[in-house]
């Protein structure tokens, strides 16, 4: 039991590691968008923000995955909800 939940614990840490750096890469992104002049932003790069932040937000599903199955496991082992 306890290395299950230090396999949960680590894949949720990992995950949040994860997300944190693809959001960091997207906001790079969407700085160089905001500072570039118009007529020099094409529509491949504000794709490829797009689709950057709609991957940042993959780990996060991992991430909540992983601790509400933590919670649920805990809750139910220890018989907090009423039969």
């Amino acid at each position: 039991m306890r290395t299950f939940a230090r396999v949960r614990a680590a894949l949720a840490f990992g995950a949040g590691i994860a997300q944190v750096a693809a959001n960091l890469t997207a906001q790079a992104f969407q700085i160089g968008l905001a500072t570039a002049p118009a007529e020099q932003v094409s529509g491949a790069l504000v794709a490829l923000t797009n689709a950057t932040f709609a991957l940042a937000n993959a780990p996060t599903a991992v991430m909540l995955a992983a601790v509400a199955v933590a919670i649920a496991v805990v809750s139910l082992s220890h018989r907090t909800f009423p039969h």
